[in-house]
């Protein structure tokens, strides 16, 4: 049996065997291991030490700020692009809509010149007494004009 009062290999060995079985460990004179107690530090070191973990969170605190400020430009651009493409966006609409409004006039205006033609063809029909061809088309026509007619212009609609 190794010696109990001394640190050695064989007790290092038994200790081990009787960790992993789960026993308790008994620890008895001797120095205890090298890697078990830290050596103790000078205060110059100890103070040099704290020095360079202060720089270090002071380093990843910059680098943190650093990438805030990147991540607020970031978006700060976006936000302005966003707007931009709203204003032309709405430009684009308006623009639309003042087109659609003046084509629903110039189709207004033609059915108005339309309605004006179809009663000028159906006197010169009524006073020439042609065929029935022509008073049918004129009939059929006149069906047409009586439907009620829209607004002059409707772009106060649009809006």
């Amino acid at each position: 049996e190794p010696n109990r009062g001394s640190w050695s290999l064989a007790n290092a060995q038994e200790g081990c065997l009787r960790a992993a079985s789960g026993d308790s460990l008994e620890v008895s004179g001797g120095p205890p291991p090298p890697e078990e107690t830290p050596a103790p530090m000078s205060a110059a070191a100890a103070e040099e030490e704290v020095g360079r973990s202060l720089e270090s969170y002071r380093r990843e605190v910059e680098i943190l700020r650093k990438s805030l400020r990147h991540r607020d430009g970031k978006e700060a651009e976006m936000a302005a692009a966003q707007k931009k493409l709203k204003e032309e966006h709405n430009k684009t609409k308006q623009d639309y809509e003042a087109q659609l409004a003046s084509l629903l006039c110039d189709l207004q205006d033609m059915e108005r010149q339309n309605r004006q033609l179809e009663s000028a063809l159906r006197a010169v029909a009524a006073g020439s007494g042609e065929s029935s061809t022509i008073a049918h088309s004129t009939s059929f026509a006149t069906s047409l004009s009586e439907a009620p007619t829209p607004e002059p212009c409707i772009s106060h609609l649009l809006r």
